[in-house]
């Protein structure tokens, strides 16, 4: 099994390793963020956090928006400014809680292996000014990774709410590998895809059926690009597979959207994204949580290995 890195990081923060039913993960104290994933067999089960700042939102948490917010700007209580942190695109993206600090508990065992405890506050900002407590716990078994996040209104009005997860999925191989994806397979238990403008931000909605979308049988990946929000699902497991082995990642309570992206030109993992509501659904209200206060929300889903 490959080490994993040190217990505290200049980048990342305190760095905390779970092990369960052969499984190992480590999370980090900046945006209770899952860095890594390891399979009993050893393997990475999702593209890996280097020393260095995260790379593409890799396992990041995407709270209290998941996805993108059209030129950072919504009305709610009046209009609302976000900073644009896809400059490239104009857009607001994954939310508010990825690179602060989150108080992470004191692992403790949990049947065959270890649960882990984070939280964090978020307070009133400019863009945000609604009060949220947060709570993610990790559970690593023998059944693999199992994630749940909920969020609860502290404030005293109405609070916008949605939430994602961006883990980058590996079927098999060495993490890293270029193109490893051409070799791969997917199925989505999903009917609906979103068609984007220039920005990535949804326009329609349209049926998989008949389209090059169309994953709720298992098919190849070789040659298709994938950076898409799907809905309309129809079951709850989505599974990655090559030919030595794969990952399975499972949609719980609370998800109703998922985005899937193939890593651009290198083409070395599937994000496969979990999600309370799709793209821009601050400015569209599609599916989006309207916490009342001390109002909680609840998503979950699971990863392990095939």
């Amino acid at each position: 099994m490959t080490a994993l890195t040190p217990d505290f990081s200049p980048v990342h923060g305190t760095l905390v390793t779970l092990t369960g039913g052969g499984y190992t993960a480590q999370i980090s104290e900046v945006g209770a963020n899952l860095n890594r994933l390891l399979a009993p067999c050893g393997r990475d089960l999702v593209l890996p956090v280097g020393p260095g700042l995260r790379e593409g939102y890799r396992g990041s948490v995407l709270a209290p928006w998941p996805n993108r917010i059209a030129n950072g700007v919504y009305n709610f209580e009046g209009e609302q400014r976000l900073s644009v942190t896809e400059p490239e695109l104009g857009n607001a993206s994954h939310g508010l809680v990825a690179w602060v600090p989150w108080h992470l508990g004191e692992p403790v065992t949990v049947d065959d292996g270890q649960q882990l405890t984070c939280s964090l506050h978020l307070y009133p900002q400019p863009g945000y000014p609604f009060s949220l407590s947060l709570q993610l716990v990790y559970t690593l078994t023998r059944e693999g990774l199992h994630v749940v996040l909920t969020a609860q209104n502290r404030g005293k009005t109405l609070a916008p709410y949605a939430a994602g997860f961006h883990p980058y999925l590996l079927a098999d191989g060495q993490a890293e590998t270029e193109g490893v994806i051409d070799r791969w397979s997917l199925e989505l238990p999903a009917t609906r895809y979103l068609e984007t403008d220039h920005q990535m931000i949804p326009v329609a909605e349209h049926p998989v059926a008949g389209s090059t979308l169309d994953f709720c049988v298992e098919r190849p990946l070789a040659g298709v690009n994938l950076d898409h929000g799907f809905g309309g699902l129809i079951g709850t497991a989505v599974t990655l597979r090559g030919a030595s082995g794969g990952t399975l990642l499972m949609m719980g309570e609370g998800t109703r959207w998922v985005q899937v992206y193939t890593d651009g030109t290198a083409r070395r993992g599937v994000a496969v994204e979990p999600m309370s509501a799709p793209a821009n659904a601050f400015v569209t209200g599609k599916d989006l949580e309207l916490l009342n206060p001390g109002q909680w929300h609840t998503m979950s889903w699971s990863l392990a290995a095939l």
